[in-house]
């Protein structure tokens, strides 16, 4: 069937003429130069891409509200077959971007202040560090003192000297008020000699803060105080100033410790508790059944 061919002129460069062949069902290039095509459905192009309607055209077809890809369009009978198809191409280009950019958002939402508060929430403050009962306290108000040590063999009823060894005395008292000697054993026991505890690693309640506490080192108070039977002093390993929480207490009169270890306690009470514990049966200075402190506390002594 012959084909009306409705042509505009355009403007382009001196010397140069290039022509884009334009599938309407698709609205993109399919040749270049001079090619022609007889589909109905194909547009040639030559210069401006983007180009008015053809003056040629009727009335009703440069009503149509589109821009016109083609300065010569060859057509079957309805050139408006070639414009409507156009249209429906670019709806369905419109329909598709708003459907991508829909999937994207839905895929990707905008988190809410509430979902962020609950995703990172305000770390809570920071537990204060309280400070030990006797922390800082002076030798008059740690004179007179007792530390009871309630075992399970009975209990000891020690006297404090702080004149003779403040800082020591401090600390223990710390320990028993504390409650960090609670559920402690006497670990280790020298026949006619010594029982020893304060080894924080014994309690039932172990964990960092008594780690923490038995790590802390205190310096050698060393006193005119002698070590006969009954008195407390602190053990330590052969390095100066290395004594931590242990301490022992002396069944026997040791005179080869004095002016070396820090004395800093006497046994009012419940000497003979510590001579059970001494008696007992032990492996290598290992007690084969220790004996736990069950309670310790802090008071006034009762002469």
């Amino acid at each position: 069937m012959r084909t009306k061919s409705f042509t505009t002129k355009t403007q382009r460069a001196p010397g140069k003429r290039s022509t884009l062949i334009c599938d309407a069902r698709h609205g993109v290039g399919t040749g270049s130069g001079s090619d022609r095509v007889s589909d109905d459905n194909k547009i040639e192009l030559a210069g401006s891409l983007c180009c008015a309607p053809s003056p040629n055209l009727s009335q009703r077809e440069r009503r149509e509200p589109f821009p016109v890809l083609t300065s010569s369009i060859k057509l079957g009978h309805d050139p408006g077959k070639g414009i409507g198809l156009l249209c429906v191409l670019c709806v369905f280009v419109v329909c598709l971007f708003v459907a991508m950019a829909s999937s994207a958002f839905a895929q990707n939402p905008i988190p809410s202040t509430e979902a962020l508060k609950k995703a990172n929430p305000r770390p809570a403050d920071a537990k204060p560090q309280q400070a030990e009962p006797f922390e800082g306290a002076s030798v008059e108000k740690m004179k007179g003192q007792c530390v009871t040590l309630d075992t399970e063999n009975g209990a000891i009823v020690i006297e404090m000297l702080p004149a003779s060894a403040p800082e020591t005395v401090r600390s223990f008292l710390n320990l028993a008020a504390s409650g960090a000697l609670d559920t402690t054993i006497f670990s280790r026991v020298v026949k006619g000699f010594v029982i020893q505890g304060g080894n924080l690693s014994t309690s039932e309640k172990w964990g960092p803060e008594l780690a923490a506490r038995m790590s802390r080192k205190l310096p050698d108070e060393p006193s005119d105080v002698k070590h006969l039977r009954g008195i407390v002093s602190m053990a330590r390993p052969e390095e100066p100033n290395s004594a931590t929480t242990h301490f022992f207490i002396l069944v026997d009169t040791s005179p080869h410790l004095d002016g070396t270890f820090t004395a800093f306690g006497r046994v009012l009470k419940g000497l003979e508790v510590a001579d059970a514990i001494n008696r007992a049966p032990t492996d290598n200075e290992q007690p084969v059944v220790p004996v736990r402190i069950k309670h310790a506390t802090v008071a006034a002594c009762q002469k």
